[in-house]
């Protein structure tokens, strides 16, 4: 089954740069619609962690180098939210998750891709 367009150009974008030159930063692919967030988190501990979800965007997360893992669960909105910037930012955080699932592990070069909507704990530090 093809990937829908978008995810292709993503996966596109991503084959073909070179991330380990690029500064910290926002870089346009397709104008608002699509875009690379160049980070440097410090991974953390699980009880640190902020689980986060968006709500017009998709994550597709690299590890350009390092480890990490990346909790994951289904979409709740019932969960109150103790940061809300969905509509400036398209981000939110909540509560840590209880039966949240520790199955998503990055490794250098890999990526993994989570829908917006559902929630992730990411930077993790593995154990």
């Amino acid at each position: 089954m093809p990937l829908p367009p978008a995810i292709e150009a993503a996966l596109h974008y991503l084959r073909n740069t070179d991330f380990s030159h690029m500064a910290v930063g926002r870089y346009p692919i397709d104008g608002e619609q699509m875009f690379a967030l160049v980070q440097s988190p410090i991974t953390q501990g699980w009880d640190a962690g902020k689980p986060e979800f968006h709500s017009r965007y998709i994550d597709i997360q690299y590890l350009l180098e390092g480890e990490e893992l990346i909790g994951y669960a289904i979409s709740d909105h019932t969960l109150s939210k103790k940061y809300d910037q969905l509509a400036e930012r398209d981000i939110a955080f909540v509560a840590p998750i209880e039966h949240e699932s520790s199955s998503l592990s990055d490794l250098d070069g890999r990526s993994e891709k989570s829908h917006g909507r559902d929630q992730i704990l990411p930077d993790l530090q593995r154990q």
